[in-house]
């Protein structure tokens, strides 16, 4: 039977700075002003209940590697609540920044059946400061459905002056020390279990810039996952680039809605890891990009996100860390019961598109050719309208054959690494219940219709490679047109949850599906919509409203042009363009972007994103305006 109170640091700690304040010193001396705090307010489960306000938390390692943590500010005397709809028997949390107290008393009570029971657990930081991050877990006997969470922090020889601990958020831990001052440490959001729970396990792996017709370098993967494994033949992303994609993926709404573009996801539209952290799922995220910190909203329901800079060069963060990290928390929180939910975000296949070399010893890495490439970007991407020639860009005779090796070797390699986590996946024995879902964000462009990159509406960017492996006894039948929107809707049916209202993306479990499909592009030169109905498809440009749709009146006017294409399954020759439409007439084109464009998003909340200089200029040496 459990009943254990563990308290101590994960391995992932490892390498880590000794203390989060540390990392102020050295930003400052880095130049990057980005505040240990960060903007706006997380929202936590509707179960818990707290009277304070909720702030996100940055742990950076100095090294590319930044631990994200909602945390909450408990002082002497404060109760967290924690009362969730169905039982549980296993409650986790973790204390951030510890350092400042002599001593910190962690007490919980349990609601039980003959009255309350409390357990206790202590922790006493080292001489050095210590971690900066403690996990705490209770493991209960029997299931409960209430817990009462207080922290008490005992300070050191001087007198607790609210003044000193201000200060101390901005000081190093050695000069702290000194003074003897204390410092309140923070409660992250805490985790609890289900009791009992059937509901399957949940994994969606983005694979950014994963193209439909590159999936043979993901054979190991496919391989790995089993017999349950659906490749639908036409799938789209609804945006089309990183921000935008992952932003429908993460609400189940189209980009104009969600508003990425303001500068982070509008607080209205709930994430597919709020509504699970609700549902009581442990849910994690691990990233490779800077385009997804928290800071744009992307962190919102988690219980721990963490962000690894990719870096082609020294491959200190790549898929293979992404996975470890992965493996690591999978295995944490099994052991304690959980439900988990994890997204991971790989970021290998993106440009310019470097493989690690003992995995690829055929290519050998050409930073000439990658500076090349970056600087091209650096001029398209965002902002590329029209179509371009070779010949007219920084490539070189046969860079493009280099980059398309170098690109399938890439996908390879993150193949190779996602193998060992559904390995994983079947050591553990949750590999049968479990739904993972992997998707590319967006395509990637290669000049077959004069775009580069992920520039346009055309089929090779936005309609992604995806991989579905449903649960045993599923009720989830994959379409063979299955949108990016769809996911979060999927996601919360199989796990028991109510989809928001507000959300256009179709259950997978519901047979009945609409056919037209929107992908939305909003840069500043222009808007564009791409329809599609059938075997047939339209590509409608607008003037600019950036950072929102067209206004109603621009939407009236109509668009600066439309260009048409069938559509055939041939994939040599995917696009056909045609000087008019044949199933459908060009009214029934206009009428319905004209629908389209006149839901705008209202009422939005948000601030917006607050994302470190040091992230802003990794974005910008990528060609992200």
């Amino acid at each position: 039977m459990k009943d254990t109170v563990s308290v101590g640091v994960s391995s992932v700690l490892r390498g880590d700075l000794r203390h989060p304040l540390e990392w102020l010193m050295r930003a400052t001396s880095a130049r990057d002003s980005h505040p240990f705090v960060l903007r706006g307010s997380p929202t936590l489960p509707s179960w818990m209940a707290y009277d304070g306000t909720p702030t996100t938390v940055r742990i950076a390692d100095g090294n590319g590697r930044n631990r994200y943590r909602d945390v909450l500010h408990l002082r002497n005397g404060d109760r967290l609540t924690v009362d969730p709809p169905q039982e549980f028997d296993t409650l986790g949390f973790e204390v951030v920044d510890p350092a400042g107290v002599c001593r910190l008393t962690v007490s919980v009570t349990f609601d039980t059946d003959s009255g309350t029971d409390s357990k206790q657990a202590m922790y006493r930081p080292p001489d050095d400061g210590g971690p900066a991050i403690v996990p705490f877990q209770f493991e209960l006997p029997a299931p409960t459905t209430r817990a009462t969470i207080e922290l008490t922090a005992v300070a050191g020889d001087s007198p607790y002056d609210s003044r000193l601990v201000s200060l101390a958020r901005v000081l190093p831990v050695q000069t702290t020390q000194w003074l003897k001052i204390e410092r309140d440490p923070w409660l992250s959001r805490p985790s609890v279990n289900r009791t009992p729970d059937d509901r399957p396990h949940v994994f969606v792996v983005s694979i950014d810039s994963l193209r439909y017709d590159y999936l043979d370098a993901l054979d190991p993967l496919l391989a790995a996952l089993g017999d349950r494994v659906t490749v639908p033949s036409e799938p789209r992303v609804q945006g089309t680039a990183t921000q935008q994609s992952h932003g429908a993926l993460y609400t189940g709404t189209h980009p104009g809605i969600h508003g990425i573009t303001h500068g982070t996801l509008d607080e209205n539209r709930p994430t597919i890891a709020e509504l699970l952290s609700d549902a009581q799922y442990r849910c994690s995220a691990c990233v490779s990009s800077g385009n997804l910190s928290p800071g744009f909203g992307f962190g919102r329901g988690f219980y721990r996100y963490d962000h690894q800079e990719m870096d082609w060069e020294d491959r200190q963060f790549d898929a293979r860390s992404i996975v470890d990290t992965a493996i690591e928390w999978l295995e944490t929180d099994l052991a304690g019961g959980h439900q988990v939910f994890q997204f991971l975000h790989l970021f290998d296949a993106h440009y310019p598109y470097v493989p690690p070399a003992p995995f690829s010893p055929d290519i050998e890495a050409d930073f000439e050719l990658v500076s090349r490439t970056l600087t091209l970007a650096a001029r398209l991407q965002d902002t590329q309208v029209e179509p371009t020639t070779l010949d007219q860009t920084e490539l070189q005779e046969g860079d493009l054959d280099r980059l398309k090796r170098s690109y399938w070797q890439s996908l390879r390699y993150v193949a190779s690494q996602l193998r060992r986590f559904v390995d994983e996946l079947s050591r553990a024995g949750v590999l049968g219940e479990s739904l993972i879902v992997v998707t590319g964000d967006h395509g990637e462009e290669f000049f077959e219709n004069g775009y580069a990159f992920h520039n346009s509406l055309h089929d090779e960017n936005i309609r992604p490679g995806m991989v579905v492996k449903t649960p045993a006894d599923s009720d989830i039948a994959v379409p063979e047109t299955p949108d990016i929107i769809d996911l979060l809707p999927t996601v919360v049916r199989a796990t028991g949850g109510d989809v928001p209202a507000r959300c256009p993306g179709q259950p997978w479990q519901e047979t009945d599906r609409e056919t037209v499909r929107i992908t939305e592009r909003i840069i500043r030169p222009v808007y564009q919509l791409a329809i599609e109905d059938g075997e047939e498809k339209a590509i409608l440009t607008y003037p600019s409203n950036y950072p929102d749709r067209p206004t109603p009146e621009t939407a009236d006017r109509g668009p600066d042009s439309v260009v048409y294409y069938r559509l055939s399954g041939s994939e040599s020759e995917r696009e056909e363009r045609i000087s008019v439409p044949e199933t459908h007439d060009e009214e029934w084109f206009l009428g319905k972007a004209e629908e389209f464009l006149s839901e705008h998003h209202s009422g939005r909340q948000g601030n917006k994103g607050a994302v470190s200089p040091s992230v802003t200029r990794r974005l910008k040496d990528l060609g992200y305006k």
